[in-house]
Parts: C-alpha cells; structure tokens; sequence
C-alpha cells in the first residue's frame, strides 16, 4: 500500500463546508483496477510499516465504480463539513486485501511490482465552499405574467458585476 500524506497549511474550520478537488488516473502498465480510493482527514500524521491498509475510516471514498482510464485524468469533488480537527490529509485504499475489489485490464504480467493497481493523483484542492465563485442560471424562463419564473435572472456570489442581453 501507498499513501499520499500531508499536513495542510491550516486546519480546517469547524462547521464550515469545504469543497475538494482531485484528478485521478490508472498507471497504464497496471493489471487491475480498483474502486473506492478514501480521502482521511486526521488531528496527526498516520504511517504504516508494513503494506496492510490503514485501519482508518476515509471521511470520503470515490465510491464503487472502478477506476479504469489510464489515458484521461478523472475529476472527482466532494463537499465535506470540518469539525475542527483536521489537520492533516491522507489519499489511498483504506480497505484491507480481502475488501478490496479489483478488475482485471491488462491480462499479462505488468510492471506494477507487488501492486495490483497503482493510481496517479493531481491537483488536489481544499477550499471553503463559500470562496468559490459560482453562478447559477436558471434553467426555466416563462415569460407569462403568471408571477412564476417571468424575470429571468442570474444569482452570483463573490462576482462583483453581472450583466447579460437577451
């Protein structure tokens, strides 16, 4: 097993939605792929010795679909509420061996040595919910005089000025 480990540059805020942000994409020379790659968020560094998972529960795991593509990087993002304590980050399968579900892609022996799967991650990004610039467009716009949907508008936050002609 191996991890990607670090300590943030401030613990999150507690109560406060933060939304993550990573890449994913399947070594191409692997034999089997795998599912369920966990985000954990702890108080302390975790290390292992050996190469069992770490007996941690992931606040967040990709879920059960298989990460297949080696050619194109998958984008995943989540919204996780903090508590407080979270001061380091770590990325990985937190499932042991026997839990661990894995198909087979390449069927010859490849050059992942005692790794079955073997995963590249990139771009990881945390950030308040609240810090993102976002827009949200309607998608209805009934012009009717029935006092439902008769303005079309467009509803920004942290956006200084939004204008549009129709």
């Amino acid at each position: 097993r191996e991890y990607i480990q670090s300590k943030l540059v401030n613990k999150l805020d507690a109560n406060t939605k933060y939304c993550i942000d990573f890449y994913i994409s399947r070594a191409d020379s692997c034999q089997y792929a795998t599912s369920k790659i966990g985000i954990l968020f702890t108080p302390y560094p975790v290390s292992k010795t050996d190469y069992q998972a770490i007996r941690e529960t992931p606040q967040i795991t990709t879920g059960n679909s298989f990460i297949k593509d080696a050619t194109n990087w998958i984008h995943y993002n989540f919204e996780y509420i903090a508590d407080g304590t979270e001061e380091y980050i770590t990325i990985g399968n937190f499932d042991d061996k026997a839990s661990t579900d894995t198909v087979t892609i390449l069927n010859y022996v490849t050059t992942c040595g005692p790794n079955p799967a073997y995963y590249y991650i990139d771009n990881i990004s945390i950030i308040k919910c609240t810090d993102r610039s976002s827009i949200f467009i309607p998608n209805v716009f009934t012009p009717n005089n029935a006092g439902i949907n008769d303005i079309f508008y467009i509803k920004t936050q942290n956006i200084n000025e939004c204008a549009m002609e129709i």
